[in-house]
């Protein structure tokens, strides 16, 4: 069944439009079998081969390319149907501008909403916009209606999403008959009749998603049901800019969590500060999580407990940051800063699909609970254990592995359905989906099948009856019955009341409770009273999740009877209902009716002091976010008690004195600046983030003010710096240029990061900009007026110019030629006659000289030539094209001598190939002769090779033609030859660490730090030679690390086992297996060997240079 649709717009189609959009073709629904023509019995069991698992389960293929195409989400629905979202646009007409179009991004900073993106992109392709309407993203569903565990059709439910601005397909979640499929910039939903497969109606609930081109799969997705019957749901950091007809949320540079009705009603966010939160999940008491994935750097990806009003500090800038910016050099990324939230541990290195076993609570049997997806590698399984107000990961482990697993689904029938993206980064136009269940020796350790159980109990008309599964043992089923006894209306009221009131289970009591909460929200309450009475029975519960979920009801629906209630809820025991407590009674504060009176709010505020005071200021960030939230709805409310609140601010308590700060900054509120001089050097820097982050701009001239007597945070030294350039007077300059004399004469002494950062904020001083160069952030400033800049600068080049700093002073000479300030002159050449300054300083200062008095430049030329330093040398090589060649060649031949530094040596090549004399030519033709013998210096021979091949002389050309001739390879690849050798290590450390488009500490261990999705590349020097490391860079499946090359091995009895080889010899292969065994396999037995591609990504020299991957191979060499 085809249906298309092809406006991105919301739209509700009739039935008259339906028919005639709706046909029956052969070519939209496909018949599928275990073995057919496109997947014979040994295709499958190549499929499978490579697949780890331990021996407690059998995977099977459910199906396969080319009914199933680029999946990217899954759902099961709740009689076993799966639905696919499939992308046909991801890196075609869906671009990434960190890979792709990094030219794009100043001006992709700058959108605010999705139609910004859209002008951009008709703009940049308006004389050929085909490509940007390119392929259809799909909603696919797969039917095993003989339940023989393979699907028998593939049918294309909905596509002709393929506009501008459309795209990936990321998200979809189906039940009864209804599907919400998530495809940027919309989020939609579908009602299609299960028995004519006929799609009745299809309306965009909301649009507004993915702001920014951004990075490619930070989307709209993970989509799923709340306890309570909403809809939950994740953005990444593509931003929203969501208009709805009640407000506007505007979130364009961050990723979210949001929720909604199912019919899209409410929209609201629940938490922010998230890069790209994939999937969603809600365990058993109805916590809520998501896993986040990290920068590539040197964070890590985090399991996020996600709460109402939570920020978890990431800004879609800091991906294209130096060192990532904040988030790593004030440590946002670990929390626990300031109000934002840490994470919950760290389990996996690309968290995608993520998913909790249905029968979590009830057993103890079980695997997991908890199972994320970790793409590209496999599927982990682990669990989360209460800590403070949140939680903490543990029994972490590998559970299926060697496939690139985009999601997974537990269905009623007691699997796990996985969508496997099958290989590579780009679109593979490949696409599986495995079932995977347990065998008879480990029978229901995935679950029972409960689909008859929810067949029935959907049948029932009898509250009372399908009250009796509110507690079984499988969520699928107590789900299933709470729904139904929310749609059957009133008459269920008083049974979940009862429920609740009796002995029941926990899952009982907590599903009445949500179920009460559902109802209410559809139908009203009946009985006021009633709902009064259920909330101080839930209150009063002996377990902390039914106190939990009761305030969570009551947080959406103000019962002020029940003040006294909630206020006990402070005294609690357990901190996470301390915590509920908390943001139900701000939640109460924010509604701002006149329903609390000045007493209330004063009893609140007493009570509120003692545990803040408690509270530490390092750890569990979650019980201290509950307090920030609350006093910022305090401070706001029309009956504070402003005399209290007051004296907080210095109160000798410094955990009030923050939490006081942090409310403040949530209001944007100008007295942060209070907390400047607060006795706390924590509180003074949290006071400094909370003026610049949080734009409270009627604060800067006070943090100007501000001046650390401590060696303070490098983040907060650097906002203090540039608010001195944001108010941008006259006076703020001079004291700018203060601060660095005062640095000079050791009144205030600075760290060369300070005085660097210092000079770069007084060299940008009065420039238009678009991005904030602190937080990376769009913050458009246009052009000042800076008369005072070349007379302040005249004024005190002296002083400056006595730095003994050598980066301060090449950073300094470097923006004397900037603004061509020639009456440097003379300290610049007393600079170069000192011997005593460092090498690179002098040679800056050669430069410069140059580049000030161009015709002095044969002078100054001379003078580098004639050095004894070969620094200054290789300075006066970068002119050689300006002077006289007469004798040069001689004396740069001497300079090739091996004793002189590797850079002017490499130097000296790229000057003699820029020579125009044929002897010059000559002398390259003998060195070129040299390298084919193995005769020249191989930490030259990248510069030999780009003067050989850049050559416009025809006698050099040859040469290169003549070689590539031999060798058979094209400049692509002969090029790389030349990089084994004569890299710059630090060069190539900041590459490994720093350069997105690579990404190499995502998945391998350098230094102690990274992931470990891919080997540890320590000791990689010692174990492989320059010429292998570089294969493994150009070509990753050509030389698959033992260790992390996983086979499937087929024996001559039929047997299979499958895992990581570790060792080989010519009789035996020792493998690993997933079960964390050793097995030794007899090659003499061996019928059929299956191998797995590396997921390490080809391509990634691509993203380099040809000295740019000569550096890699040196920093990799090293390790």
């Amino acid at each position: 069944m085809l249906i298309s649709f092809r406006s991105t717009r919301s739209l509700l189609f009739h039935l008259s439009l339906i028919s005639a959009c709706v046909g029956f073709s052969p070519s939209c629904m496909t018949s599928l079998g275990a073995a057919s023509p496109d997947h014979p019995a040994a295709s499958i069991q190549s499929m499978l081969a490579p697949l780890e698992i331990s021996k407690d389960y059998g995977v099977a293929l459910f199906a396969a390319e080319p009914d199933v195409m680029n999946p990217i989400a899954i759902s099961v629905d709740e009689v076993g149907r799966v639905y696919l979202a499939e992308t046909d646009r991801y890196r075609d007409a869906v671009f990434d501008v960190v890979t792709q179009k990094p030219e794009w991004l100043p001006k992709d900073l700058s959108f605010r909403s999705v139609q910004d993106r859209t002008d951009f992109l008709k703009q940049t392709f308006r004389h050929h916009l085909t490509p940007l309407t390119r392929g259809s993203e799909r909603v696919r569903l797969l039917e095993d209606n003989d339940r023989d565990g393979a699907a028998e059709s593939s049918r294309v439910l909905a596509d002709g999403f393929s506009s501008i601005p459309t795209g990936p397909a990321a998200g979809i979640l189906a039940h009864h008959g209804r599907v919400w499929f998530q495809c940027v910039p919309g989020l939609w939903r579908l009602e299609w009749d299960p028995e004519s497969h006929a799609v009745n109606s299809a309306q965009e609930l909301h649009d507004g998603f993915g702001v920014h081109v951004g990075v490619s799969g930070h989307d709209l997705h993970g989509i799923t049901w709340g306890p309570e019957g909403r809809l939950y749901f994740s953005m990444g950091d593509r931003g929203l800019h969501v208009k709805t007809s009640e407000k506007t949320l505007h979130y364009p540079d961050t990723g979210a969590v949001l929720r909604c009705e199912p019919d899209g009603s409410n929209l609201e966010v629940v938490a922010h500060g998230l890069r790209n939160p994939q999937e969603i999940v809600f365990d058993a008491y109805g916590n809520l999580f998501a896993g986040d994935n990290d920068t590539s750097g040197n964070d890590q990806s985090r399991i996020i407990h996600i709460v109402p009003h939570g920020d978890y500090g990431w800004r879609c800038s800091y991906q294209h940051m130096k060192g990532f910016g904040p988030w790593i050099e004030d440590g946002f990324w670990k929390g626990d800063i300031d109000d934002i939230l840490s994470s919950s541990g760290y389990v996996s290195q690309g968290p995608s699909g993520f998913a909790l076993h249905p029968e979590a609570g009830s057993r103890n049997n079980i695997p997991g609970p908890f199972f994320i997806c970790d793409f590209p590698g496999g599927i982990r399984s682990f669990d989360l254990s209460p800590k403070g107000a949140s939680f903490t990961t543990s029994d972490n482990r590998k559970w299926l592995w060697n496939l690139w697993p985009t999601d997974l689904a537990f269905g009623p029938d007691g699997a796990v359905y996985v969508s496997d993206w099958v290989e590579g980064w780009p679109q593979p136009e490949k696409g599986r989906v495995y079932r995977i269940t347990a065998n008879d020796e480990a029978s229901a350790i995935l679950g029972t099948d409960v689909r008859s159980v929810i067949a029935s109990l959907n049948a029932m008309g009898s509250p009372e009856q399908v009250a009796e599964f509110l507690g079984h043992p499988n969520r699928w089923v107590r789900r299933e019955a709470q729904f139904r006894l929310v749609d059957l209306g009133a008459v269920s009221e008083r049974v979940l009341f009862d429920t609740l009131n009796q002995e029941a289970s926990v899952f009982g009591r907590l599903h009445a409770l949500w179920g009460l909460n559902q109802m209410g929200r559809s139908i009203g309450a009946s009985d006021q009273s009633r709902h009064v009475r259920a909330a101080q029975t839930g209150l009063a519960d002996s377990h902390e999740a039914v106190r939990n979920a009761t305030l969570q009801w009551l947080a959406e629906k103000p019962q002020w009877k029940l003040f006294p209630d909630v206020m006990q809820c402070l005294q609690d025991a357990n901190q996470s209902v301390v915590l509920n407590a908390l943001i139900t009674l701000g939640e109460w504060l924010s509604d701002k009716r006149p329903s609390w009176n000045k007493s209330q709010i004063e009893q609140l505020i007493t009570s509120l002091e003692p545990l803040i005071e408690k509270a530490p200021l390092k750890g569990d960030s979650h019980y201290r976010h509950g307090f920030h939230f609350l006093l910022s709805q305090c401070f706001q409310h029309p009956q504070a008690e402003w005399e209290i609140l007051n004296g907080w601010m210095d109160h000798e308590s410094e955990s009030i004195r923050m939490a006081v700060l942090q409310a403040l900054r949530r209001m944007g509120d100008a007295q942060v600046t209070l907390f400047l001089g607060d006795d706390s050097h924590a509180i003074q820097e949290s006071a400094v983030r909370a003026i610049y982050d949080a734009r409270i701009d009627e604060a800067l001239p006070s943090l100007i003010k501000w001046k650390p007597s401590y060696q303070v945070n490098s983040g907060a030294f650097r906002r203090w710096l540039w608010a001195h350039e944001m108010v941008g007077g006259d006076d703020e300059m001079v004291k700018l240029f203060a601060f660095l004399i005062e640095s000079q004469n050791k009144v205030h002494p600075a760290s060369s990061a300070e005085l660097l950062a210092a000079l770069d904020v007084i060299r940008k001083w009065g420039v238009a900009r678009s991005i904030d160069p602190v937080t990376g952030l769009w913050r458009p400033v246009i052009a000042k007026a800076n008369h005072l800049l070349d007379d302040l600068l005249i004024q005190n080049q002296k002083a400056l110019f006595e730095f003994d700093d050598g980066a301060f002073l090449t950073a300094f000479m470097d923006w004397l030629v900037e603004r061509n300030q020639t009456s440097a002159a003379p300290y610049l050449e007393i600079l170069l006659a000192d011997i005593r300054q460092q090498a690179e300083t002098r040679a800056a200062a050669l430069k410069a000289l140059m580049q000030l008095k161009p015709s002095k430049r044969s002078q100054w030329f001379e003078y580098g030539m004639n050095s004894e330093n070969d620094h200054l040398r290789t300075v006066a090589l970068s002119v050689i094209e300006e002077v006289k060649e007469d004798d040069l060649l001689s004396q740069l031949l001497v300079w090739l001598e091996p004793h002189r530094q590797l850079r002017l040596r490499q130097s000296v090549i790229i000057a003699v190939g820029r020579l125009k004399s044929d002897k010059a030519r000559e002398t390259v033709a003998d060195w070129w002769k040299a390298m084919l013998v193995g005769q020249f210096p191989e930490t030259l021979k990248l510069e030999l090779f780009e003067v050989v091949q850049g050559s416009s002389h025809p006698d050099l050309l040859a040469l290169w033609q003549s070689y590539r001739g031999q060798s058979g390879k094209d400049n692509e690849t002969m090029l790389p030859l030349g990089v084994l050798q004569g890299g710059d290590l630090h060069q190539g450390k900041i590459l490994f660490n720093d350069r997105a488009e690579i990404a190499c500490l995502r998945c391998h261990i350098a230094e102690g730090q990274g992931g470990v999705v891919g080997p540890s590349l320590d000791g990689l020097g010692k174990r492989l030679a320059p010429l292998q490391i570089l294969k493994a860079v150009l070509d990753p499946n050509e030389s698959i690390v033992p260790g992390y090359a996983s086979e499937r091995f087929v024996m001559n009895d039929e047997e299979e086992y499958s895992g990581v080889v570790i060792e080989e010899n010519e009789q035996t292969i020792l493998i690993r297996q997933g079960d964390g065994s050793n097995l030794s396999v007899d090659k003499n037995m061996l019928q059929q060997r299956f191998a797995t591609l590396s997921p390490m990504p080809e391509g990634i020299a691509s993203a380099l240079n040809h000295r740019e991957l000569r550096d890699l191979i040196a920093y990799l060499k090293s390790l």
